[in-house]
């Protein structure tokens, strides 16, 4: 048998302290936080509750998305999420792209 040990500290509370200084509009901050509590609650995948090592991980997909758009997530349209498309697919601004991209690579 193995022992698993942690070489990363994932602290999800640290993490959510640090949401409320991203520049992103304060309603969807607060959508964001009650997607993480229905993920650990299990809402969300048919009863499964995901762990806060999960939660960072669509908390680390997620940021570059939010910034990406400078608008509240509620008002994208079909020519925003196009536009989203493009963008990944040229590689434009690889700074923000660089870690969309590998979140919806390595999933």
């Amino acid at each position: 048998m193995y022992q698993k040990i942690p070489i990363h500290k994932r602290n999800i509370e640290a993490r959510l302290k640090s949401l409320r200084e991203w520049k992103i509009v304060e309603e969807d901050k607060q959508d964001l936080l009650l997607f993480l509590k229905d993920l650990s609650l299990g809402k969300v995948n048919k009863g499964r509750q995901i762990s806060g090592a999960r939660q960072l991980r669509y908390l680390d997909a997620f940021k570059p998305i939010f910034h990406y758009f400078k608008k509240p997530i509620k008002s994208l349209n079909l020519k925003d999420m196009e536009n989203f498309d493009l963008a990944l697919s040229k590689n434009e601004n690889s700074k923000t792209m660089l870690p969309i991209m590998l979140n919806l690579l390595l999933g």
